[in-house]
């Protein structure tokens, strides 16, 4: 049997390639694991670095890895915020909303209480989804 398709975290896949020269980084990744042709990263930040390393194939493949890059600030956003090219001007993206799996979800950016369009700040969600999930829980729902 050979893994094709894996769900890391980005800790895991940099402790496989710790202490690793580029060469033997290079070697295990094309041979060890040169059945692994999808790669979803969750549940932390997955680096430009990290992204970069695992793409690599070998030499001679004309293809690189998927890597879908699956993290994001809430765990709404966790499910419902995907990257199938996560790398946007070097930096690495949280996605965008697959609209056919949360047709009714809308996001928004928070900055010190303000919507902004560009730069960080607070993920914030809106939708009959999110109402539901929410709605009377006492403290979570504020």
């Amino acid at each position: 049997f050979s893994i094709t398709y894996a769900i890391m975290p980005p800790t895991v896949l940099d402790a496989i390639l710790k202490n690793k020269t580029v060469e033997e980084e290079r070697r295990l990744l094309s041979e060890e694991f040169s059945s692994l042709t999808d790669i979803v990263s969750a549940t932390e930040e997955l680096t430009a670095d990290t992204f970069r390393k695992w793409l690599y194939l070998g030499e001679c493949k004309s293809t690189q890895r998927r890597i879908c890059n699956g993290f994001g600030a809430t765990e709404e956003c966790i499910g419902s915020l995907y990257a199938t090219d996560p790398i946007m001007d070097g930096h690495i993206t949280i996605g965008h909303i697959e609209k056919d799996v949360f047709p009714d979800l809308r996001l928004f950016v928070m900055n010190e209480g303000l919507l902004t369009k560009h730069g960080e700040g607070e993920l914030v969600s809106s939708g009959p989804s999110t109402l539901l999930g929410y709605w009377r829980h006492g403290n979570i729902d504020r």
